[in-house]
């Protein structure tokens, strides 16, 4: 899913960036971390200064729940705040899986 989002921006003229644990291999630009870090988040956003931002969240099931509960909770907290924090304000999609916060 995330090869063929980066392909269809990129194909569209978009410069695609990113942040992960791991480096995907068709980023344009990347920085390497994790979501809840605030300070690599400040960094990232105030080089890339985006208009439109995507936070997919495929983390279903981990042996270490508070971890996932970070990741999908806290990491988009972090991320609003840093992007409030620099004064940007661009389209950001989220998504995830009903199992993470209920089918409703």
């Amino acid at each position: 899913m995330l090869v063929g989002i980066i392909d269809r921006l990129t194909e569209k003229g978009w410069q695609v960036s990113g942040s992960d644990c791991k480096r995907p291999f068709r980023l344009v630009t990347f920085y390497k971390g994790n979501i809840c870090d605030r300070v690599t988040l400040l960094q990232a956003l105030a080089e890339v200064q985006p208009s439109a931002g995507y936070h997919l969240v495929w983390l279903l099931k981990s042996e270490r729940p508070r971890w996932s509960y970070a990741v999908h909770v806290l990491g988009i907290a972090t991320l609003l705040d840093a992007i409030l924090e620099i004064g940007l304000r661009p389209t950001l999609l989220v998504a995830s899986y009903s199992t993470v916060y209920g089918s409703g």
